[in-house]
Order: structure tokens, then C-alpha cells, then sequence
């Protein structure tokens, strides 16, 4: 369960009319209690005083009403599949013997997110919505409310800010509390769909594809550590690692040779940038890629990842070398799911800069894309004339057109490419557009 701690800020008074029209109220109970007072008439001096009790101890509730209130929100998961859910926790922790009457607390719900079965009510937002709880908490009382989050869609997706209010009994006077966004954020993994009968070409067929069963273990490619077991042998054993674990460990290997897969996605999907970009395309080459490197993975290859979308944060990396680490294909779903609709460099310059590290000699390069340009296929051909097997995965619109000497798949009805059709979107501005740890496996 990953919990996001909120920083609090200082309560402040609703600067509103209703408080201007409360100052107007105690002014005038004083007034009434003096003319009481001066009239000789208890009653009425009595009334006003009492009156003007319950107003200064309505005051002073309020104000004290969100001091020592902590709210923080816990997500089930910090990634999800796109179609999955998780649970979204909000707990309100009341630490002084004052109990608070009411207290409501209003969460921004970026787009893209939907919370179907809370209790709450939904107010259209720009770029969202605000889930709204109404409770109360006693002294010293811990309220938690449990909503369930649906993730639809892919993206990077950041919750908050929140808005805390509560007030006196009377509902006199309020008091406000800003809690950020901070790092409570969730991402949603792109979609992916199974391919079986998916296969990719290799360089060095006969020995260069990782098989189920090894021939020989290469000492140059360290793989991790295992138990020991009967039959080990001896120069295996990683005396430090089992003098630190007391147990006997032996040193494992990748075999002798092994494939790289290097996966490159277009998100160019418009001749121009200032033309915009079209959904269905940009969705059916980010599946098709994601698709790929799990396919891929499974094959028993190092995957890595060129992608020219721009990321939400200068933390995502769109270029990872390929690699057989546990947290490889993690990173490339992680990755792709941050990719917005906006390019700033095209593939073939991305390639030019990172071709040493993103693309090993005799990798296989597939190229994923719903717009072959010239220039991206000089700089394929040139990849192919090195010795990278290439294969193009079509998710334009239209028929694929043909490339000479490399293979095409087109793969529009398998990724989910919508009928031919000329609609462009603009990219929009937020962060939280659909662009966003460990891999949930089937």
C-alpha cells in the first residue's frame, strides 16, 4: 500500500461575506447587551450576553477546529494495467481533545480517473473533478472512508491538491486548509494484447536467440545469485555472499549469447506539429510497442526503448538501453505510459545521440509508428545496412506503405486503429493527459 503523508497549511479564516456579516452579528449583541444594561432590562441584557457567549465559543471553535488535523490519502498500488483498479484510502486524524463537529474535505480527481462508487459528490473542475466528504471526527479519532478508483486509461496521473474546511457546531464561522498534491500519484500502464504467433527476425538465427535450455553459461554476463544445490560446482560458489547469508549461494550466468531487442516509437502521427495529433494512432503505437516488449520478454530477449514523446517530468526516460534486469520491462511500461502527444525531436535524431547505448550491434530494431517518414527510413536503411535486423509494425491510417528490404506488419487492426479518417486533437497542456514499481504478471 503506498501512503502519501500530506503537508498541512496553516488554517485560515473564510474571508467571505459570511464573516463580515458575523463581525456584524457579535456588534450587534454587544450593542444589545449595553442597551440592556443601560435600560435596566435583564432579560434582554441576559439574551444578549448569552448570545454573545455562544458567538466568541463559536469563534474560537472554528478557529481551533483544523489545528492537529492530519489527512492523508493511501493507494493500494502506485501502478496499475489500464482497465484495473485501485483503492484509494482518506484518513482524517483528529490529534486534541477538541472534537470536530463537521469537516469537509474536497480532493481534486484529475481526468482520466473515476471514482464510481464514493460516497461523494462530483463538481466539474478544469481538468478534473473534486470528490467531496463530509464527516466528522471526535477527539483523539482516526476517520478513514475507502473509495474505489478506476484507471481507464494510461497516464501520469497526480492527485490533489485538497481542500479541508470545517467551523463551529453553529456553522458560524469557518476555517480553510490547503493540503498539496504532493507525491500521491498513480501510473497507469498502456494496454497490452497478446501475441502468440509473434515472432522476430535475428541477426545470428542459429545461435543468437536465448533458447529454454542452456548449453553453457558465459562467466562475462553475471546474472545474480541462487541456493546452492547438489551437483553445484564448487568454483560456482560465491563465498561472500554465503558467508554474509550463512547459507551456501552459487554465482549464476546468462548463456553464452543473447538477442537485443531495441523497440522505437514514432509518436509522430501528423505530417506538421502545429497540425496536432490523432488519438487512435498515437493510442495504437503506444499498445503495439508495449505489446512488443512483453512479447519479447517472454521470448527471452533484452529489450530496450526509444520513444521521442515528451515526458510529464524530467525524471522519465525515454531511452533505455536493453536489458534482462528484473525492472527492465517495468521501465518501458512505465515509460510509455507517460508519453504525451508532444515531440520535440524526431526518432532518426534520438537515434543519432543514443545508437551506441540503445542499440547493440546486431540488435533487432522494430520500429512502431503510424507515419513513415523519409528521413526516419535513410536513417532504418542505414541501421539495416550496419547489421540491425529492422521490422516496421504499420498503425497509420490507410494501407502500409512498402519499404525495400525490410519487413512491414501492418498490425492497425490488431493495435486498434480506428477507420481511416482525417481528425486531429491538440495536445493538451496538463501534465495529467494520458502520456502516468513492479509489474502485476499474469
Amino acid at each position: 500500500m503506498m501512503v502519501f503523508p500530506s503537508v498541512l497549511r496553516a488554517p485560515r479564516r473564510e474571508p467571505g461575506a459570511a464573516h463580515v456579516l458575523s463581525d456584524l452579528f457579535v456588534a450587534l449583541l454587544v450593542t444589545v447587551v449595553i442597551v440592556g444594561a443601560a435600560t435596566r432590562e435583564p432579560l434582554v441584557a441576559a439574551l444578549g450576553a448569552l448570545a454573545l457567549v455562544v458567538t466568541v465559543v463559536a469563534r474560537l471553535w472554528s478557529r481551533l477546529s483544523l489545528e492537529r488535523v492530519n489527512y492523508r490519502r493511501e493507494l493500494s498500488s502506485s501502478h496499475v494495467f489500464a482497465g484495473d483498479e485501485v483503492q484509494l484510502t482518506l484518513t482524517l486524524e483528529n490529534s486534541k481533545p477538541l472534537p470536530v463537529p463537521w469537516i469537509r474535505v474536497k480532493d481534486f480527481i484529475p481526468d482520466g480517473l473515476d471514482a464510481p462508487d464514493a460516497d461523494a459528490t462530483y463538481r466539474q473542475a478544469i481538468g478534473g473533478s473534486e470528490m467531496v466528504t463530509v464527516t466528522s471526527v471526535g477527539k483523539y479519532e482516526r476517520v478513514r472512508t475507502r473509495h474505489r478508483v478506476l484507471a481507464p486509461h494510461r497516464g501520469y496521473y497526480r492527485l490533489g491538491p485538497a481542500r479541508l474546511e470545517s467551523g463551529d457546531l453553529f456553522g458560524l464561522y469557518q476555517s480553510r486548509m490547503e493540503v498539496p498534491g504532493s507525491d500521491a500519484s498513480l501510473v497507469v500502464y498502456p494496454r497490452t494484447v497478446p501475441l502468440p504467433e509473434f515472432y522476430l527476425p535475428s541477426a545470428r538465427p542459429v545461435g543468437d536467440a536465448r533458447t529454454p535450455v542452456w548449453l553453457w553459461a558465459d562467466p562475462n554476463r553475471p546474472n545474480g545469485i541462487r541456493e546452492y544445490r547438489p551437483g553445484d560446482p564448487v568454483r560456482a560458489l560465491d563465498w561472500k555472499a554465503s558467508a554474509h547469508l550463512q547459507e551456501l549461494y552459487v554465482r549464476t550466468y546468462d548463456p553464452s549469447v543473447s538477442q537485443y531487442v531495441v523497440v522505437l516509437l514514432d509518436a509522430t502521427t501528423a505530417e506538421h506539429p502545429w497540425d496536432g495529433y490523432m488519438p487512435d494512432v498515437l493510442e495504437a503505437a503506444i499498445t503495439g510497442a508495449a505489446s512488443i516488449a512483453m512479447r519479447a520478454s517472454e521470448l527471452g530477449y533484452r529489450v530496450g526503448l526509444v520513444a521521442n514523446g515528451v515526458p510529464p517530468s524530467e525524471d522519465a526516460r525515454m531511452v533505455i538501453p536493453p536489458s534482462a534486469g528484473h525492472d527492465q520491462l517495468p521501465s518501458i511500461l512505465e515509460a510509455l505510459a507517460m508519453i504525451r502527444p508532444l515531440t520535440v525531436k524526431t526518432i532518426e535524431e534520438m537515434l543519432e545521440r543514443e545508437a551506441a547505448a540503445a542499440a547493440p550491434f546486431g540488435a533487432t530494431v522494430v520500429y512502431v509508428s503510424g507515419s513513415f517518414r523519409p528521413p526516419t527510413m535513410d536513417a532504418l536503411h542505414r541501421m539495416s545496412s550496419r547489421g540491425h535486423p529492422v521490422m516496421l509494425v504499420w498503425v497509420g491510417h490507410g494501407d502500409a506503405p512498402a519499404a525495400a528490404g525490410m519487413q512491414v506488419l501492418d498490425a492497425r487492426r490488431v493495435f486498434g486503429v480506428s477507420e481511416p479518417q482525417d481528425v486531429f486533437r491538440r495536445p493538451a497542456a496538463r501534465a495529467g493527459e494520458p502520456q502516468p514499481g513492479k509489474v502485476a504478471h499474469a
